[in-house]
C-alpha cells in the first residue's frame, strides 16, 4: 500500500511539471530543423569542456575589461543554476547564473547565436528560473558596466521542475526542504559556509600546538561524560542494548592515558532530549585534553581559542549579540570576565548548605521559591544548583565570562580545588548569557571516580535520569595513570549561531531535526 501510494504520488505531476515536459518532448518528437540535435536530452550526461572556467576565476581573470569591451573573441565555457531571467525584446535575454555561490551575468542576443533564430527562440524559451545550464561565449563587460559572458551557445543540463518562489519564510518548510531554503535564501549557504570555516580555524589552531585528531566510537555499550539521556537501540550482534555516545569525554581520556597527551575531537553528539531554539538532539561539539596543564592554562587558551576563530572567520574581533530585546556588542579583544558561582548565588540566596548532605536538598528548595524558578522533581543537589545558576548567574554574563567556583557535586569527573573543597576546578564560559564552553581539570584518582559515580548511582534513584552511569571500565583504565590532564568542550552549533547571528539552532546546521509529519 505505502508503494503504490508513492508511485501514485510520484506521476501525478503538478500541472507546471506536465507542461515542462511536453514541451521540451514536443519539440524533440516532431524535429523542429536542426538546432533541434542541439537542444539534447533532457538530462544528458555532462561533456567536460577544454575551455571550462570557473565563474570565480572568470570574474578574476576578466576584472579589467573596461565598460562596453569584449575580450576579442576568446570563448569561455561555464555552467551553473539560472537564478534570474529578464527579457529585452523577443532577441535579447539576460541571465544570472550562480555556480557554488558565484553570480554572473550571462547576455544571449539572437543575432550572435549559433544556434539561428529558430534554436535561439526554442532553446531561450524552454529555459527557466532554476535550470541548470551550460553556456560557451565571449567574455566582456555591458555597456551598464557589468561583467558578462556573451553568449554563443547553451544547452540544458537539468531542469527544474517546480516553479521557484522568490521568497520562502515558513520555517517549517525551510528545514523540511533544505535544498529549497538554500536556493532561495543565501543566508542560509553563507552560514553553512562560514561554519565550515569555523570548524576549519578550530582544527588549524589545535593542530598548530601539537594536538592529534582522533575518533571515538560513537555507537557503544556504555556511554558517559556528561549529564544526558542518551539514544537506546539493540544491536543484533552485540545481542543487547547499544547507546548513541552523549559524549566522547571518557574515550579521549583514555587516548591521554595511552600516551597521546594532546588530542583533540570533533564530532557529533547525540542526547535525547528537547528540541528549541538552543537545543537539537544531534548536535556537533569539539572536545579537547591537555596533558599537565590546569584551569589557568585553559582559561588563557579559550581566550586565544575564540579570539582566533573570531578574527580569521569575520576578520574583525566584535559580535553583536541580542539579549532581552537589547542589541550588546561582544568585544573578543578585551581580557573576559569572571564571575564566581558560588559568591553570586550566595549573594542573592544567603549562605549555602553542606551539598553533600541530605538536608540541604530543603534549603536549596526554599533558594528556588525565593528566586522563582521551578521546584519539580528531581530533588538532587546537582539538579537544583543548576537552575538557581541559569537565573541567577547566566543573566549576568553578557560580555565572554568564566562561572569559576562551581561545587563539585555538579560534575562528577572535576577535580575538586582542594583535599576538602566542595568546589571544582572547573569553568563554564558563557557569552550574552548562553553556555559555550565547559572545561576543568579531569579527576584522576580511580578510587574517588569510584565514589563519584556512587553518588551518582543515588541521584538516579532519586529520579534524575541524566545522572552519569558508572563505568568500570574507564575506571579501570585510571588505575594505569591519567596524568594531570585539563579538559574542554564547546558546542559548535552555538557558536557559529553567535558569529551569524542566528536566532535558532536549525538555522546553522545543514539538516536539524523535524518531527515527522503525519501521514
Amino acid at each position: 500500500f505505502a508503494c503504490s501510494t508513492f508511485l501514485r504520488a510520484a506521476f501525478s505531476r503538478p500541472t507546471y511539471i506536465a507542461a515542462r515536459f511536453s514541451s521540451h518532448a514536443l519539440n524533440a518528437r516532431e524535429g523542429l530543423s536542426e538546432y533541434t540535435q542541439q537542444i539534447g536530452p533532457v538530462y544528458p550526461r555532462y561533456a567536460a569542456q577544454k575551455d571550462f572556467m570557473s565563474i570565480a576565476k572568470f570574474k578574476k581573470t576578466y576584472n579589467y575589461l573596461e565598460p562596453g569591451t569584449r575580450a576579442s573573441e576568446t570563448l569561455h565555457h561555464f555552467s551553473g543554476r539560472i537564478v534570474s531571467k529578464r527579457a529585452a525584446g523577443s532577441t535579447m535575454i539576460f541571465y544570472d547564473i550562480v555556480q557554488n555561490g558565484n553570480r554572473i551575468q550571462v547576455v544571449s542576443a539572437q543575432k550572435e547565436s549559433l544556434l539561428g533564430k529558430e534554436g535561439f527562440q526554442a532553446v531561450h524559451g524552454m529555459f527557466r528560473k532554476g535550470d541548470i545550464i551550460s553556456v560557451i561565449g565571449v567574455p566582456g563587460r555591458s555597456k551598464a558596466g557589468e561583467l558578462s559572458l556573451f553568449e554563443r551557445k547553451s544547452w540544458l543540463l537539468a531542469p527544474c521542475l517546480h516553479n521557484m518562489p522568490n521568497e520562502l519564510k515558513d520555517s517549517e518548510l525551510r528545514v523540511r526542504q533544505r535544498y529549497l531554503d538554500m536556493l532561495v535564501n543565501d543566508s542560509m549557504v553563507n552560514r553553512l559556509r562560514l561554519r565550515s570555516k569555523v570548524i576549519q580555524s578550530l582544527r588549524e589552531f589545535l593542530i598548530a600546538r601539537s594536538f592529534l585528531e582522533v575518533e571515538t566510537p560513537i555507537l557503544s555499550s556504555t556511554y558517559g561524560g556528561a549529564r544526558a539521556r542518551p539514544f537506546v537501540t539493540h544491536g543484533n550482534a552485540a545481542s543487547g542494548e547499544l547507546a548513541l555516545r552523549i559524549a566522547p569525554e571518557l574515550y579521549l581520556k583514555q587516548l591521554v592515558i595511552g600516551g597521546i597527551e594532546r588530542v583533540f575531537e570533533i564530532g557529533k553528539q547525540f542526547r535525547n532530549e528537547g528540541v528549541d531554539a538552543t537545543h537539537n538532539p544531534e548536535f556537533t561539539t569539539c572536545e579537547f585534553y591537555m596533558a599537565y596543564a590546569n584551569i589557568d592554562d585553559l582559561m588563557d587558551f579559550t581566550e586565544s581559542i575564540f579570539r582566533h576563530i573570531v578574527l580569521s572567520t569575520l576578520e574583525e574581533t566584535f559580535v553583536s549579540v541580542t539579549m532581552k530585546d537589547k542589541e550588546v556588542p561582544i568585544d573578543f579583544s578585551l581580557p573576559f570576565k569572571r564571575i564566581s558561582f558560588v559568591s553570586a548565588l550566595e549573594e542573592r540566596c544567603g549562605p549555602l548548605p553542606d551539598l553533600s548532605s541530605p538536608d540541604s536538598i530543603p534549603v536549596l528548595l526554599n533558594m528556588c521559591r525565593t528566586v522563582g524558578v521551578s521546584t519539580e522533581a528531581p530533588h538532587t543537589a546537582s539538579s537544583l544548583l543548576d537552575r538557581l545558576g541559569a537565573a541567577i548567574v547566566e543573566p549576568q554574563c553578557e560580555q565572554p565570562t568564566f562561572v569559576t567556583d562551581i561545587p563539585a557535586v555538579m560534575c562528577p569527573l572535576a577535580k575538586r580545588t582542594g583535599p576538602e573543597s566542595i568546589l571544582s576546578a572547573r569553568f563554564e564560559l558563557y557569552i550574552g548569557g548562553r553556555e559555550y564552553c565547559n572545561a576543568y581539570e579531569e579527576l584522576n584518582d580511580p578510587e574517588e571516580q569510584r565514589a563519584r559515580f556512587q553518588e551518582q548511582v543515588e541521584e538516579r534513584s532519586n529520579g534524575d535520569d541524566e545522572a552519569a552511569v558508572p563505568d568500570e571500565s574507564y575506571c579501570k583504565a585510571l588505575e594505569y595513570g591519567l596524568p594531570p590532564t585539563a579538559g574542554w568542550g564547546l558546542g559548535i552549533d552555538r557558536l557559529v549561531m553567535l558569529l551569524t547571528r542566528a536566532t535558532h539552532l536549525r538555522d546553522v546546521i545543514a539538516f536539524p531535526y523535524a518531527r515527522p509529519k503525519d501521514n
